[in-house]
């Protein structure tokens, strides 16, 4: 195993800044919403009952589209070609779809409540809080806004997709499927799954992974029946730290990193990491899977929060540093680096191999702030956002 200082000890190239971009007039700051698509950054620039849609464009910071809204935009999802993005509550909801190349304006829609979109098969799908208090999921087309179907039902707000179907698990702690194309419900397995876990699906799509309710073990269900294939208890810390890297499965357990066979549940190792483990989301990228360790939460040269790499062939840490970082949130993945952010207001970038310091860049003292946001990485640029969005050359 590989260990490293971080960006506190290693000689690295500075990066400097490619461009940065403010909010047009008539908006105030940005939000941490973003999305890439089609070689641009979609990000919200908002007032404080208003807001616009805009599309960076990656390579030069220039703004391709802008398209306002009544009231603050705070749901993003793109693909396909396009963006949809939703803002509201119960008594009230708008729902925009905007081609990204563009900037036309396909439709919008006010009959959905707020709630959380995913975009894939031709359509928008929103599981949306009702004005009457209950959920639906609704799939609206991409084409024209017009809803093709709706469930009814109390949904958590993770969900997947594969092989013509939509998968979400339930208040009442049941993993089900419904159909795509019709809204119909094709199963719905036995009760057990949490409601708040992170489910993702198989490379195949054959398998549908979730934390259970009691939090302590993964669930594995066949995607054509709904049939459970296998249980395996994790001592899992938390319900989100999961994730697929091709035959294994992931887990953050209370001593580090539990890798499973994806398709049996059988336990292959459990690498403990090189400081406690915390409650984050684990990130995959380059065949590995990276972890954040220890006082990830303090500020400054005395922290000591770390990122780990496992590599779950190997089943074997390959390398930490200390990256004085604060949430797995603030991780990107480009070809060849992982970057992380840290609320001393650094991005740092590690080669995946060995963990060495590659480049790092200073950020702006107003974007330190968004040190726990998002990077969005396309089109070898990196953005983040403050009162500015701004771009480091990948």
């Amino acid at each position: 195993m590989g260990v490293g200082c971080g960006g506190s000890g290693q000689r690295a190239e500075k990066r400097p800044l490619a461009w940065s971009v403010r909010p047009l007039n008539g908006d105030i700051h940005w939000s941490q919403e973003m999305v890439a698509c089609d070689g641009a950054f979609v990000v919200v620039g908002t007032t404080p009952d208003a807001s616009s849609l805009y599309a960076l464009d990656a390579g030069t910071g220039a703004v391709r589209w802008r398209v306002q809204a009544p009231l603050v935009l705070e749901a993003l999802a793109a693909a396909d070609g396009v963006v949809v993005a939703g803002g509201g509550g119960r008594a009230g909801a708008l729902w925009v779809c905007v081609d990204v190349k563009t900037g036309a304006e396909r439709w919008r829609s006010t009959s959905v409540g707020f709630g959380v979109p995913t975009v894939g098969d031709g359509n928008a799908y929103i599981y949306a809080d009702e004005a009457d208090g209950t959920q639906r999921i609704h799939a609206l087309g991409l084409a024209d806004g017009r809803e093709r179907w709706s469930a009814a039902g109390s949904f958590g707000y993770h969900t997947a997709s594969s092989n013509g179907a939509v998968y979400a698990i339930t208040d009442d702690k049941r993993a089900t499927a419904v159909a795509a194309d019709t809204g119909a419900k094709l199963w719905a397995a036995d009760r057990g799954a949490s409601p708040r876990s992170r489910i993702i699906t198989s490379a195949d799509g054959r398998t549908l992974y979730s934390m259970a309710s009691d939090g302590g073990s993964v669930l594995a269900y066949d995607t054509a029946s709904g049939r459970t294939r296998w249980t395996a208890p994790t001592r899992a810390l938390g319900v989100a730290s999961m994730a697929a890297v091709g035959p294994s499965l992931t887990v953050m357990t209370t001593r580090g990193v539990l890798i499973l066979d994806a398709a049996t549940g059988t336990r292959r190792a459990e690498v403990e990491t090189a400081d406690r483990p915390g409650d984050q989301t684990l990130f995959s990228a380059h065949g590995l899977v990276y972890a954040y360790t220890g006082d990830a939460g303090s500020v400054g040269a005395e922290s000591h929060g770390r990122l780990e790499a496992i590599d779950p062939v190997a089943c074997a840490s390959r390398w930490n540093v200390n990256t004085r970082t604060c949430a797995a949130s603030s991780l990107c993945a480009t070809a060849d680096t992982v970057c992380a952010a840290t609320k001393d207001s650094v991005l740092d970038a590690y080669t995946p191999d060995t963990g060495r310091l590659r480049w790092t860049a200073d950020l702006p003292d107003d974007a330190s702030v968004m040190s726990n946001a998002p990077r969005v990485y396309t089109d070898g640029k990196i953005c983040t956002a403050g009162d500015r969005v701004y771009a480091f050359s990948a």
